[in-house]
């Protein structure tokens, strides 16, 4: 199955130079996060996120992010992730894992396993939502690291110093747009975005799954491509850079760039700073 929309400026990730190294301290890190979302200039919200901190079940763990952006017709992205969310949430809250870096990530592996099952399901009980599907990235602080794992274009970068870096790839595809009978001579020229696996199309999703040590003061920012269609890397950077204390005004200052522009997209934004206990 094939997913697409027109875009014509969607940007990729920018060349980076490699972070500082990591900054460590004695003592127990804390995790201080915000995440905010909004539907642009579209009518519906088709992006779900999750926030939590240091949830009783695992004990191991610091800090749970998630962040969807729905892929449908008639608006049943939202639908999908949301269940997305909602079922990577519930594996891995559920866990009695003892935690090791491969318990980790086998753990996440199952996560996304169970969102694409729950979204699929949903999807073939009711066939007005069929080939709805979800990008999906996932974050785990646990034990001075970070997990990653993703699927689809929604991304999530680490900012160290005054360097971001992202640490997912994008999936996804473009080509040239091939006009149908009656569009106007314009569609010709635009980029079509292909997105060949998502979250809940049954397709075995295989996740890119990656862990990465965390000091103080790093920074790990979570969002759909609603901000990064909208934005340049430097200016993520600048922004986090700027309000590096206040995750709350970092989320909301990425926000305004992207509903500032001329047709937004959904954009959702989730920004964690890691500091000393």
């Amino acid at each position: 199955m094939i997913g697409f929309s027109f875009n014509s400026g969607r940007k990729e990730p920018e060349a980076e130079l490699p972070l500082p190294p990591v900054r460590q301290v004695a003592g127990q890190l804390t995790v201080d996060a915000y995440g905010i979302s909004s539907t642009g200039g579209r009518p519906v919200n088709e992006d779900s996120y999750l926030c939590q901190l240091n949830p009783p079940v695992p004990s191991w763990l610091g800090a749970l992010m998630i962040v969807a952006d729905g892929i449908g017709g008639r608006g049943s992205g939202h639908i999908a992730s949301s269940l997305a969310v909602r079922a990577a949430r519930d594996t891995i809250l559920a866990t009695d894992r003892f935690y090791t870096p491969s318990a980790v990530c086998k753990l996440l592996l199952e996560a996304f396993c169970a969102a694409d099952r729950s979204v699929y399901a949903e999807s073939l009980e009711n066939p007005e939502l069929a080939q709805m599907g979800t990008t999906l990235v996932i974050a785990l602080v646990a034990q001075r690291r970070l997990f990653v794992a993703s699927l689809g274009d929604s991304r999530l970068y680490l900012h160290r110093g005054r360097r971001l870096v992202p640490l997912t790839e994008d999936d996804w595809t473009r080509a040239p747009a091939e006009p149908g009978l009656g569009d106007p001579p314009s569609v010709a020229g635009r980029q079509v975005t292909l997105v060949n696996r998502a979250i809940g199309w049954n397709s075995d999703p295989d996740p890119v799954i990656t862990d990465h040590e965390i000091g103080v003061e790093d920074i790990v920012l979570l969002c759909t491509d609603g901000l990064t269609d909208a934005a340049t890397d430097r200016q993520i950077e600048a922004q986090l850079h700027k309000n590096r204390k206040r995750m709350d005004m970092a989320c909301r200052s990425l926000l305004d760039i992207a509903e500032a522009q001329a047709d937004s997209d959904n954009v959702t934004v989730i920004a964690a700073r890691i500091d000393r206990h």
